[in-house]
């Protein structure tokens, strides 16, 4: 089920860094403005968003009934210019005597403060990602007869020197099958207890002691860490948030609490791929 789809931001903030223009966030683009925390916010010339956050939610599915009566699950596709997941959900959800330390607290950022059944919680609702593992690789792809050969790619001296082909009046450019890309693999990782953790936000905000909760949608997001002052049972602390948060790529898939209680690998590419194009006269 797993679908990558680049959102118009993430384009945005990579056409940015490619041309080295200062980055200004668009009004209604931000989960900062969707959640009203630090919303607003006006980056400097010399901050840049990096991608360093995913944010999950469990509206990017529905229910089907088979021809043989039997439920499946489909998924929801997001369009490019959205820039929030149908309904997120915190991956973290306690009440203001109980939140995160500090320490707990570098995992996880867009700290809101909500009220459900009339209790006042701590939620958050992006998780840090550990980017160190994500090395773009150039590769070299190959389809024939349905199967995919990928190899390293490394430029010749003929990249280097290149020459035109031959191309008639009646000629056309058509794909080979073959494909060049640089993979960006990024790992998001959720462990028994973060499972446990959203097995006790299915709780609360469900009302059922044997909720459980969906994931099927993610939201890579980029984003720039900040100190920013927070109420923290009842007192101003400054603390690490985000700002200026959009997401780059929404990710489709499906996981609930109950099925995947021992945790979440799930490896997402966010390269890009382009066509090795042939010169044909037919």
């Amino acid at each position: 089920m797993k679908k990558n789809t680049r959102t118009i931001y993430g384009a945005y903030l990579q056409s940015c860094q490619f041309l080295n223009q200062p980055v200004v966030l668009a009004e209604k683009s931000t989960l900062n403005e969707k959640f009203n925390t630090h919303a607003g916010v006006i980056l400097g010339e010399s901050e840049v968003p990096r991608v360093r956050y995913m944010a999950i939610g469990n509206g990017g599915h529905r229910a089907v009934v088979g021809a043989d009566g039997i439920t499946q699950i489909a998924a929801i596709p997001h369009l490019p210019r959205q820039a929030a997941l149908y309904h997120h959900t915190p991956f973290i959800l306690r009440t203001p005597d109980h939140d995160l330390t500090a320490a707990e607290r570098q995992n996880y950022r867009l700290r809101v403060l909500e009220t459900h059944n009339g209790v006042v919680y701590v939620a958050y609702y992006l998780k840090v990602l550990e980017m160190s593992e994500t090395v773009p690789q150039m590769t070299y792809m190959s389809e024939r007869a349905g199967s995919v050969t990928t190899v390293p790619f490394s430029p010749t001296v003929a990249d280097l020197n290149p020459t035109p082909p031959p191309l008639s009046s009646t000629g056309v450019l058509t794909t080979t099958g073959d494909y060049l890309s640089v993979t960006a693999q990024v790992r998001f990782v959720m462990a028994e207890a973060d499972m446990e953790e959203l097995t006790n936000v299915a709780t609360i905000l469900y009302n059922d002691a044997d909720a459980g909760m969906i994931i099927s949608e993610l939201g890579l997001c980029s984003g720039i860490d900040r100190g920013v002052p927070g109420n923290f049972n009842g007192t101003n602390v400054n603390y690490i948030d985000a700002v200026g948060v959009q997401i780059t790529h929404f990710i489709q898939d499906f996981y609930t609490t109950q099925f995947n209680a021992t945790g979440i690998d799930l490896l997402m590419d966010i390269g890009a791929v382009e066509p090795l194009l042939t010169v044909s006269t037919a």
